[in-house]
This record gives structure tokens, C-alpha cells and sequence, in this order.
């Protein structure tokens, strides 16, 4: 059954109808941005917040100004280190834990919430995944995204009107008006994660209406915000802005098919859990994905696959758990073959792998993307 039965069925057969021709990398880079509605952002004032060494690693915490708030990133990079190192930009994922982000995936030696200790083994096998690429000898930026952690939209910024709205359930609603609750207190503290997690579920549609009024979508400010990221990783004293990556796990991999498709600057990529058809989306898991994921003229460019046109023929590792209930696995399988058809002039700079896992980035996945990214960046 279709995820909304006949309007599901009539926006198909409308994707069916559509033909792409093809055009160059530049323009089609251009048109995609033109697409998602992308703010442009200054260039950010970066600064250097503190330098420390945590298990043969030197970790900087870097801040910067970028649209309505600071950002945070951590820069992580082999103690020690003489030579200029190929910079990846590590990207965190959603799984619906906005009160975390770039702490999902990098371990800077404090003791650990245990709501990440239980992240880190769901989906990542217990390892912050950006530290152990960063020992291979690489420097590895680990940004916040809009709308998770340093970049979270604050509780004391929202009337509280608002929060209690989206804190109730639709149909108390319904059945009484809106509850009002004049003694619910909510802020940004640590031990409010689980109500800040459960409003900024609401807060998602609201945001993306904000967004969409002022003339932009979610998926282009995101994919403006890790444009700026990668500026600054490339800009680093310890980084060889020639030799430039990207990836991450669901959301990350989302972020990098939209990072690796606008930024000539990188050079090679991984998207893990986060390969789809706009069909797909229509006809089946709309309702599974964040507004992230959605910008209206991404399907008028060409299936999901097809955004990766202009990354093509620099390497690409996509990687997909065969039991991952979020997509449909014929639909990743088809919009594989639509990056292969970009690929066929150099079938061996595409690789896909498929593990017979739920969502997730386990370390055997880990393993191969980092020998993925040895093997074209110290080759």
C-alpha cells in the first residue's frame, strides 16, 4: 500500500513522466543550488576556543559565526604531526537525537552521558568513529549541523505557547483544546534531554516552515552550513586542502551526497544508510526521514542517485544494510545504478557495499571506508 494511497500513486507516475538531459558539472552544481534555495553566509571569523592531547591525538575546538548562531566543531589530527594531512569532514547523524551532534562520533576524553554511550553502540559499535580515522593520519573536523547540539535552537528562545503545543499529544488537542501546563518547566539542561528530544520533533515541521517562508529550505541551509565547515578544514594550517573527503551515517551520508555534489573541493566521499529514490520517498518512506531530506526541485534534477553527476568520476563508497527498515532495498539498489551509470567510464572509482545489518555504521563498515580513503589519498 502506498504511504498515502492515491495522492502517493499520482506523484509517482509524475516522476515516471520526467526526462533529464544531461549537462556539464559546473552547471548542473549551479542549477542544484539554485534548487535547494541556499542562503549564502559570510565568510566566518574562525576562532581557536582551546588545544589539548587525548589518546595520541591533538583535539582543537574551533567556534564560528554562521547564520543565527555559533557553531562548534572539534578539528582532531595525529599528535605530533610534521607533514600537511588529508582532511575528511566527519558528519553526524539524526536518529532523532537533536540534543547531541558532533559528540555522536568524536571522543574528546570526558566522561560520556550514557545517552551516548548507548548511540555510539547502536549504530556506531561503541568507537567514536572520527578518532580512529583520525589516527590513520588524517585530520578529521567533526561540525554541529543547524538544529543539534551547539546549534540547537535554545528553549528560552521559543514562547511558551509553543513549546507546550508541540509537547502535547494531538489528540488531547482535539478532544480539549490545547493543554496548558503553567508549571511545565523545559530548558536546555543536560537533564532535560529526553523532553528536548521529544519537542524538537515538533519544532522540525516548524522550523522548515520558517525556513520555506524566508525563501530557503532545510536541505540547502544544511548543505550551506557544511560548504562553510569545509572551507574551514580546507583553510587549517595542518590540512592539504588537494586532498579533501566526506561521510557519515544516515543523516552524515545525506549531508554528503548534497556536499560531495556541490563542492568540486572533495575529492573523495562515503554516504552509509542514506540511499533512496524520490519514488521511494512518495510511495513509501516520506514519513521516516527528517525535513532535511527534502528540498521541492531536487526531483526535477534527476533521481536521488543522479545528484551525484557532478562528483563523478572522483571515488565514491556507498554502503547499505540490507535489513535497514528505513529505505526500500530495491529502491537503493535502483538508485545505485543510476551513480554506476555516472561511473562507467571508471566503473573502479564506485563501490558499493552491501551488509546484511539494520541502520547502522558498525566497525567492519568503518574499517572499509577508512581503508577506502587511504587507498586514494596515500596511494
Amino acid at each position: 500500500m502506498e504511504l498515502l494511497g492515491s495522492l502517493s500513486r499520482y506523484i509517482s507516475q509524475q516522476l515516471d513522466e520526467r526526462r533529464f538531459d544531461s549537462v556539464e558539472k559546473e552547471e548542473f552544481r549551479a542549477t542544484l543550488e539554485a534548487a535547494l534555495l541556499m542562503p549564502a553566509f559570510d565568510k566566518p571569523i574562525v576562532r581557536s576556543e582551546w588545544v589539548k592531547e587525548h589518546d595520541a591525538l591533538r583535539i582543537e575546538k574551533l567556534t564560528w559565526q554562521v547564520g543565527f548562531s555559533l557553531s562548534e566543531g572539534y578539528l582532531l589530527s595525529p599528535a605530533g604531526a610534521q607533514e600537511k594531512l588529508p582532511g575528511i569532514l566527519a558528519l553526524h547523524d539524526h536518529a532523532g537525537e537533536k540534543f547531541w551532534g558532533k559528540s555522536k562520533i568524536v571522543d574528546i576524553g570526558e566522561e560520556l552521558d550514557q545517552s551516548l554511550v548507548e548511540h555510539r553502540r547502536r549504530y556506531y559499535g561503541s568507537r567514536a568513529w572520527a578518532n580512529e580515522l583520525a589516527k590513520r593520519g588524517y585530520a578529521v573536523f567533526v561540525p554541529d549541523l543547524i538544529g543539534f547540539e551547539s546549534r540547537r535552537i535554545k528553549v528560552g528562545e521559543l514562547p511558551k505557547s509553543l513549546v507546550q503545543d508541540l509537547l502535547t499529544p494531538p489528540l488531547k488537542i482535539v478532544e480539549g483544546g490545547t493543554c496548558r501546563n503553567d508549571d511545565l518547566v523545559l530548558d536546555d539542561s543536560l537533564e532535560n534531554r529526553v523532553a528536548y528530544n521529544a519537542l524538537a520533533r515538533g519544532l522540525e515541521h516548524v522550523i522548515a516552515k520558517v525556513l520555506m517562508s524566508g525563501g530557503c529550505t532545510w536541505a540547502g541551509y544544511a548543505a550551506a552550513e557544511d560548504l562553510v565547515a569545509l572551507d574551514i578544514l580546507s583553510e587549517h594550517k595542518l590540512v592539504d586542502g588537494s586532498r579533501l573527503g566526506c561521510g557519515g551515517l544516515s543523516l552524515g551520508g545525506l549531508r554528503s551526497v548534497l556536499l560531495s555534489a556541490l563542492s568540486p573541493k572533495i575529492q573523495a566521499s562515503f554516504v552509509t544508510g542514506f540511499m533512496t529514490t524520490f519514488k521511494d520517498l512518495v510511495n513509501a518512506k516520506a514519513a521516516n526521514h527528517t525535513w532535511i531530506a527534502y528540498a521541492p526541485q531536487l526531483s526535477h534534477l534527476g533521481e536521488f542517485g543522479d545528484l551525484l553527476q557532478s562528483h563523478a568520476p572522483k571515488p565514491l563508497l556507498v554502503q547499505h544494510g540490507r535489513q535497514d527498515r528505513l529505505f526500500t532495498f530495491s529502491e537503493v539498489e535502483r538508485s545505485v545504478s543510476r551513480i554506476g551509470a555516472h561511473y562507467k567510464n571508471d566503473p573502479e572509482r564506485f563501490l558499493f557495499t552491501v551488509y546484511d545489518e539494520p541502520h547502522l555504521f558498525n566497525e567492519l563498515m568503518q574499517e572499509e571506508v577508512f581503508e577506502f580513503f587511504d587507498y586514494f589519498f596515500f596511494l
